[in-house]
């Protein structure tokens, strides 16, 4: 048990002792009367497992509480504190952080072509054409998908990463931001912050019908493992500042990496100017076009600056009227993204079934990116996405989904205030992490990794964090890993003649795929460090839910090494308060604007040793054995190890099946639609109004002859 409060001295002179009575927990010694804190501040327990941490709390005028007295001795019952370890307990109210817009002056947002607001304002899917009358609710022209090989995407702009960003920068040192980043290398490391305050929330996936899942049996509602592996960011000093770039170690190309960029396009270019961008088209794409800015939003809080690209613009809509392009891709495509031409048949055909429907896309959405896309509307002040659904040849139908429906899924219910909040709690430990980070190694570059693991039995959900000191060196090289295999991909794929990296094309598609390559880490590559070699070859990838082998970690601990790389490691556990009482299930529930909901959280900073090298090189294994792995879908089948693999395999088949017939229905629909003879129809073109006139009996008899004579 540990006793924190805002000075000792506190405590001393309230007649408080600092020190356990023998035999006696400090909880135990305090109801006895033995430690009797001053009735002038606030008491709180957290109650972690066996262990129950009293805070002595004073409350700041800020609400942004200070950091209280740290607790330097090992925390009683805990297998892995580390000596030295030192504990801060802070307190934060969520509803009075606030995310501040700059008001910097940007390129005019685009709007949505071919009549697609409609879809705006029209909950649900809207088709692109009807299956059954065959009428077309928006162009023609949207449906089949200008083939990845003649778009030329060597005019597309350049994307820069927040370290190459000179803007930003500037932005930067004006607004005396510390940490600067964009929605791309910043929501992956929120998304864990999202599973420590929620305490792994399941997702609400009420509106799906009864008979999706199979009957009685639920939906799965639960992240893809993939989304619940490691997430890993580099903090690369610069000028004054550290720029947050993502870490590309796993990277690789795919034919979803680009093509979300193309059809941002589409959705966006009259249809004359989006057939410059065909290579066979005559006419070029202008240069001014071409190296024009983008349009950001561009907001602080703490000390970050946080770039977000707006892709569309409706003023119509509630708020700045913005809100974000997704390009999303059936399941067959997603699954083999790699080689993706024998998936292109698989069809979406109505709204509801297992497979071939919307209510599938949607699901897997929700499981698999659409926290990412939450947390990039809230970043970028958006109201929502505008989801377009593809097969990578035909497009099939679109969606708008507003922030609320987000959060109906991911927070549970519709009223934006919850994930407001709990965006702005993340922002607030994340800032905090950074800092001691950042203190205990300074004007230094890290790579840094994120975990949060789920409670098990008394043990509360945890985020774990590593920071690794690295030379800018070291993380090119790390960067660069992936490079050549990206741009061979896209010379083959894509047909392109000068190979964008994958740094430049990130923010080209939502829907990266991620690839398999060595753990690579400066930390193993140290001469004689064998605590870390060791850790290396006892790891088992197999899983990405494989845990520290407590023995093995022992063992690591006595394996005599040299000299330990530098690494910091701090771990934080979180308690919500709602109107002054501990929530059921550990967070808020259906959360009113009128509530007060107040965050308790502690950081463990541990220093660095064998044990925590071995835990750092656990949390890059199954971020390793997630990535390689490399499906979205990776637990399509249940099961772990090589049974899974197997499994998927297998479930890969199915898809290739569906995908065959699908084609060939395709071709049948196709050549009935040709032969028939119907011109095409639109749903926006005005209908024949013509009428016979019939006001007497002659006028009868005479209409009634010419049917006859039809």
């Amino acid at each position: 048990m540990v006793v924190v409060g805002n000075d000792s001295a506190d405590l001393q002179a309230s007649g408080a002792s600092t020190t356990p009575i023998a035999g006696t927990s400090l909880g135990e010694a305090m109801k006895a009367g033995a430690a009797k804190p001053r009735t002038t501040h606030r008491l709180r327990r957290l109650t972690r497992g066996s262990n129950e941490v009293v805070i002595d709390m004073r409350r700041s005028a800020t609400i942004e509480s200070e950091v209280v007295t740290r607790h330097t001795d090992p925390v009683e019952n805990d297998d892995e504190a580390e000596e030295g370890s030192q504990v801060d307990v802070l307190s934060v109210q969520p509803s009075e952080l606030q995310v501040q817009p700059l008001n910097i002056p940007q390129p005019p947002v685009p709007y949505l072509e071919y009549g697609l607001d409609r879809v705006l304002f029209n909950p649900g899917v809207y088709q692109l054409q009807d299956a059954a009358s065959r009428v077309y609710n928006f162009d023609p022209y949207l449906q089949k998908i200008m083939p990845v090989e003649q778009f030329d995407f060597n005019s597309l702009k350049e994307y820069k990463t927040s370290s190459e960003d000179t803007a930003l920068s500037a932005i930067a040192k004006q607004e005396s931001a510390r940490y600067i980043g964009s929605t791309s290398s910043m929501t992956g490391s929120l998304a864990h912050f999202h599973y420590l305050i929620s305490n792994w929330r399941p997702l609400g996936l009420d509106m799906l019908s009864y008979g999706y899942a199979g009957g009685n049996k639920p939906p799965i509602a639960e992240f893809t493992k993939i989304n619940k592996a490691p997430s890993a960011i580099f903090l690369r000093w610069q000028d004054g500042c550290y720029a947050i770039d993502a870490d590309k170690e796993f990277d690789s190309g795919n034919v979803l990496m680009l093509l979300g960029k193309s059809l941002e396009l589409l959705l966006t270019l009259p249809k004359d100017e989006y057939e410059k961008y065909r290579k066979s088209d005559p006419r070029m794409v202008p240069e001014e076009q071409r190296l024009a800015p983008e349009s950001y939003q561009y907001s602080t809080m703490g000390d970050f600056l946080m770039r977000s690209q707006l892709d569309a613009y409706d003023p119509r809509l509630p708020g700045k009227g913005t809100f974000d392009l997704k390009t999303r891709a059936v399941v067959s495509v997603r699954m083999a993204s790699h080689d993706h031409e024998p998936m292109t048949g698989y069809e979406i055909y109505g709204n509801h079934g297992r497979w071939g429907s919307y209510e599938k896309e949607y699901h897997d959405m929700a499981r698999a990116t659409m926290l990412k896309y939450m947390l990039q509307a809230r970043m970028g002040m958006m109201n929502g996405i505008f989801v377009a659904y593809h097969n990578v040849k035909r497009m099939f139908g679109f969606q708008y989904i507003p922030i609320s429906e987000m959060d109906r899924i991911l927070h549970g219910q519709p009223d934006t205030c919850l994930g407001d909040q709990e965006f702005k709690a993340s922002l607030k430990i994340l800032n905090d992490l950074l800092n001691k980070a950042t203190t205990k190694y300074p004007e230094q570059s890290l790579r840094i990794h994120f975990e949060t693991k789920p409670a098990i039995g008394e043990t509360p959900a945890e985020l774990h964090m590593f920071a690794e000191p690295m030379s800018e060196e070291e993380i090119q090289k790390i960067q660069d890993k992936p490079k050549e295999k990206i741009a061979e991909f896209e010379r083959k794929i894509m047909g392109k003649e000068d190979v964008q990296t994958a740094d430049e094309t990130d923010s080209a598609g939502e829907e990266t795929g991620e690839g398999s390559s060595e753990v690579s880490s400066a930390g193993s590559r140290q001469p004689g460090d064998d605590a870390t070699a060791l850790a290396r070859s006892r790891l088992d990838y197999k899983s990405t839910d494989t845990p520290a082998d407590k023995p093995f970690l022992n063992e690591v601990q006595e394996t005599e090494t040299s000299e330990l790389r530098p690494l910091f490691y701090a771990k934080v556990v979180v308690q919500s308060r709602v109107n002054g009482s501990i929530p059921t299930e550990g967070r808020p529930q259906n959360l009113k604007a009128s509530d007060t909901w107040e965050l308790d959280y502690l950081i463990r900073e541990s220093e660095v040793s064998r044990h925590v090298w071995a835990l750092y090189d656990d949390t890059r294994a199954r971020r390793k054995a997630a990535l390689h792995f490399d499906r979205e879908e990776a637990d399509a089948a249940d099961g772990e190890g090589e049974g899974k693999v197997k499994e998927t395999d297998h479930f890969i088949e199915f898809l290739k099946d569906m995908s065959r017939k699908g084609g060939k229905l395709r071709e049948k629909q196709d050549l009935a639609d040709a032969e028939s003879g119907q011109p095409v129809v639109r749903v926006d073109e005005p209908l024949p109004r013509h009428r016979e006139k019939i006001e007497t009996l002659e006028d009868y008899l005479a209409w009634m002859y010419k049917r006859e004579q039809a």
